[in-house]
């Protein structure tokens, strides 16, 4: 009987173990960081739709409230949040948000038209 014969069942295990626990902790860590990127990208999300959900809860503001959204998405912060998404966001959602800032330009450049139910869907 040779030494291979007595220490390769437990060299088998100990290689299996700690193949098993770098595994284990691979998946670990990658779990934790896409909750990590899951929870920024919900923020990322809620900023970039502030502006809109505000200008469908004030339908009734007039003027006024139509510019300070305006006001807000041509801001330096609102791009800097749109950069951020661009980074983050997956590509279904920056496809997305691009077919609603072309709508909205759209519907800017036309100055009579005002935002309608598109601006929903899209």
């Amino acid at each position: 009987m040779g030494w291979l014969e007595i220490l390769g069942p437990g060299l088998l295990v100990i290689i299996g173990s700690a193949i098993g626990w770098f595994i284990k902790s691979r998946t670990d860590e990658l779990r934790t960081v896409e909750q990590r990127l899951h929870t920024e990208r919900r923020k990322v999300y809620s900023d970039l739709l502030d502006p809109y959900i505000r200008i469908f809860s004030d339908l009734g503001a007039g003027r006024d409230s139509e510019q300070a959204v305006t006001e807000k998405i041509t801001s330096y912060d609102y791009r800097e949040v749109v950069f951020e998404m661009a980074l983050l966001g997956t590509d279904d959602v920056v496809s997305a948000f691009n077919d609603l800032m072309g709508y909205v330009y759209r519907v800017d450049a036309s100055r009579g038209e005002k935002p309608g139910p598109e601006t929903l869907l899209l």
